[in-house]
Order: C-alpha cells, then sequence, then structure tokens
C-alpha cells in the first residue's frame, strides 16, 4: 500500500496492488502531485489494470480522473446526478481561482463504467475481494471502500485526525455511517483505517477513539441548547486545531441543519 498526501487539505490518495492490476482510490490533487502518481501507477501498470475508486464526489477527490481516462472506474450511480456534478465543479473552479491553480486537462467529472447502487456491492479484481458499502452522511453518494483479506478500510471523508464532521447531505445518516464503522472495527474486520484526509490508523483503539469524537461533535451540534456555539468551537478547536478550520466546518454544519429544518418546515 502505498499513500500519498497533498499539499491540500492533506487529502489522502491510496495505491493498493492486487496481483497484476491495482486499485487507486481518489487520486488528487494538482497537476504536478497527479503527474508523480500517474507516473508511478503506470511504470507498474498498464491503464487497463487500474481500478480507479471514488469514494465520493466532492471537488478534491476527483480531479485524478483526468489522468487515468482509460482506467476502469467506479462511482456511486449518483455521479450521473447533475447538481451534484455541477456543484463539484462550480466548487473546484472556484478553489482553483482563489489559489491561482491551473489545470492541464481542465475539469472533467469522473464517468463510471462500474456504478455503485444503495445496496452493498462486491467485486473481485484479480482474485481479490473489494467490497463497497454506502455511507451516507457526508454526502449522499459516500462510500467506505474494503479489501477484506488486507484489513483495509478506504474511508473517504469519515474519522479524520485533523477535522470535525463535514455535513453535506444528513447528520442523522452519518452517524448510522459511524455505528457501521464502529461495528467492522469491533468485528476485527478492519486493521488500516485510511481516510480521505489525514493520518492512517492502525490501531483499534485509535479508530474508536476518532468514531467517539465524530458522533460526539455531532451530538452537540444537534442538541444546540444544550451547548453554545462558541463552546463547541473552543472545545474541537483544542483537539482539532487551527480553531478557524473548526469555526468554519462547525458554521457550515449549523447553517445546514438550520436549512434542512426550514425545508422541512
Amino acid at each position: 500500500m502505498h499513500i500519498w498526501e497533498s499539499r491540500f487539505f492533506r487529502t489522502t490518495t491510496t495505491y493498493l496492488l492486487l496481483g497484476k492490476d491495482c486499485l487507486l482510490i481518489d487520486p488528487n490533487f494538482t497537476d504536478e502531485e497527479l503527474a508523480f502518481i500517474r507516473s508511478f501507477v503506470h511504470s507498474r501498470h498498464e491503464e487497463a489494470d487500474v481500478h480507479l475508486f471514488f469514494t465520493h464526489a466532492d471537488f478534491d477527490h476527483i480531479p485524478g480522473f483526468a489522468y487515468f481516462l482509460n482506467a476502469r472506474t467506479y462511482g456511486s450511480r449518483l455521479f450521473r446526478d447533475a447538481d451534484i456534478r455541477k456543484k463539484a465543479i462550480a466548487e473546484w473552479k472556484q478553489f482553483d481561482r482563489e489559489q491561482c491553480l491551473t489545470r492541464k486537462y481542465g475539469y472533467p467529472f469522473p464517468d463510471p463504467g462500474v456504478s455503485f447502487s444503495k445496496e452493498r456491492e462486491n467485486y473481485r479484481i484479480d482474485g481479490h475481494e473489494i467490497r463497497v458499502i454506502p455511507a451516507p452522511g457526508h454526502t449522499a453518494d459516500s462510500c467506505l471502500v474494503l479489501v477484506p483479506e488486507m484489513g483495509i478500510c478506504l474511508a473517504g471523508d469519515y474519522l479524520s485526525n485533523i477535522e470535525i464532521p463535514f455535513i453535506e447531505h444528513d447528520v442523522h445518516a452519518y452517524r448510522e455511517t459511524l455505528r457501521q464503522l464502529h461495528r467492522l472495527v469491533k468485528k476485527g474486520e478492519i486493521k488500516y483505517l485510511v481516510p480521505g484526509h489525514g493520518d492512517i490508523a492502525l490501531a483499534p483503539t485509535d479508530m474508536e477513539k476518532r468514531i467517539i469524537f465524530a458522533d460526539a461533535y455531532l451530538s452537540e451540534l444537534i442538541k444546540p441548547d444544550t451547548v453554545s456555539d462558541d463552546e463547541i468551537e473552543m472545545q474541537w478547536g483544542r483537539r482539532y486545531p487551527p480553531i478557524q478550520n473548526v469555526r468554519s466546518f462547525h458554521r457550515h454544519n449549523r447553517a445546514f441543519l438550520e436549512k434542512q429544518v426550514g425545508n422541512v418546515l
């Protein structure tokens, strides 16, 4: 297993060798970083032997599609949703403008040849089982990618050790995904937990701690009368510094939940 980390958001790209084939999960982010990753992969594999998995469609997880157009591509069926595509590309372009980044290949959105449904999916790649588990909450299209024989879980934007949960779909679905992850950890199915941002977790105690902290934050988020926003930001800012990032994430989450409640009403 090779894991590369972008200079932006500490976003991870994971490479797994599976016989003559390989899994490449969420390759990102800048042209320079992606050119290096492509060179590494192509020095070892024909592009037809590359299996490109996307855990979800956030803009910082999808730029690698342009560098592996002939790979076999896997992603949620929701990648076909026009609103998801439009949102991801708009946010991607805005970020590049702010950071003065250019894109050699423009902004192509992943077009999965293999689409995940709402149910668990199992695949075999050169004799190795790959299990995909829908994991909504952060986004509607989020999933977990497991390689059972290796005990590896690619968790997308769940269980980072450097940031609080970020909600763009549903807080209750997010908590159910945390419970699902906890069941996998307790059953001993995860030995290597690779988050989309930050450091890999190798010990079950570390994995459980991340689950507990994420659920504790969400519990406080949905009970605003119990803990004030200032208290939440100070508390979690000490655990996931800098506080400016926590404040930005928390205010996004608060506004998202208020909008969601307003839409229901």
